[in-house]
């Protein structure tokens, strides 16, 4: 038994007329009587009396008529689900961000949540490779991590730049600069990410290549416990610009010395599912990351 013959029979039973309900239907008339012959026999029992003048129903197509119409109608509101499914902003979506990308992420969390009261959104702060991993493993939906990856079985939705400057609270010393020599950090507090870090490891790296081993006087393993220490006015710290786009009480100072810094990344798992909601929250995140890049771009001309 097919929906189709369902419909048949009910467009036959509320016209009680064949021709009439062919035309409704836009099929034949014998296509029509056919279908309902296939529909009674496999009901074993006619549902239309056609030895008179008119077609009547009977006993049992009046009971099978509201069995029919009942099916129907659910039928239908499980399709008017699915379409409101498909256009509704509901769902789960999973997202996981370096430690560097948190603070400029949580604008876009705020603003898309306000938005989409239906979406509940999981964030995990991981490192490098363990965005890459749970990716793969789909435990994650969206990652933002730098642009490191050779794995063929991710996909780069977008990309921003991003670069190391000193960080200081405004009021602090040094804020007035314009430029900064790394050779010039022995005279500063400086705090940094914890060795392993990749922003330390390449700290590390220039440290290595201009011969200058400053002295670090606090690492912390947590990129906002390390501002928040940094916004007590005594310290400076090496992190990415884009870090520190949403801590207006901190101003960044340029490196004199190139870094060199691999671009951020958006990244999905390659042909994975992604429901509305991740769609959205997607281009939410590539539109604020471009607009950061902006703003980022002026301060450094200014």
């Amino acid at each position: 038994m097919e929906l189709h013959h369902l419909r048949y029979f009910v467009k036959v039973a509320e016209t009680l007329h064949f021709t009439r309900a062919a035309d409704e239907l836009f099929v034949t008339q014998p296509a029509l009587s056919q279908q309902i012959k296939i529909l009674e026999s496999e009901l074993g029992a006619p549902l239309f009396d056609r030895s008179g003048r008119k077609v009547k129903l009977t006993d049992a197509g009046f009971t099978f008529l509201e069995y029919a119409k009942n099916a129907l109608f659910e039928v239908e509101r499980g399709e008017r689900a699915v379409a409101d499914l498909q256009n509704a902003i509901i769902g789960n979506v999973r997202i996981g961000v370096m430690y560097s990308y948190f603070n400029p992420l949580l604008s876009v969390l705020s603003d898309f949540c306000t938005s989409h009261p239906g979406v509940k959104t999981s964030v995990l702060l991981e490192n490098n490779e363990d965005l890459h991993d749970k990716l793969l493993n789909a435990e994650l939906d969206i990652a933002l991590t730098f642009d490191d990856n050779n794995n063929e079985e991710l996909e780069q939705k977008g990309t921003f730049n991003t670069k190391l400057v000193l960080a200081v609270e405004k009021n602090h010393p040094l804020a007035g600069l314009k430029k900064i020599s790394i050779a010039d950090f022995d005279h500063v507090l400086l705090v940094l990410p914890s060795a392993g870090n990749i922003i330390r490891t390449m700290l590390e790296k220039t440290f290595k290549k201009y011969r200058i081993r400053p002295f670090i006087n606090a690492e912390i393993n947590d990129l906002n416990l390390l501002l928040d220490l940094v916004e007590t006015g005594n310290f400076a710290t090496i992190v990415t610009d884009i870090a520190i786009s949403q801590r207006t009480n901190l101003c960044s100072i340029p490196i004199k010395e190139a870094i060199p810094v691999v671009k951020g990344a958006i990244l999905v798992k390659k042909n994975g599912y992604q429901n509305k909601a991740t769609i959205l929250l997607l281009e939410s995140i590539l539109q604020r990351m471009t607009q950061n890049e902006s703003i980022l771009s002026h301060q450094a001309l200014s």
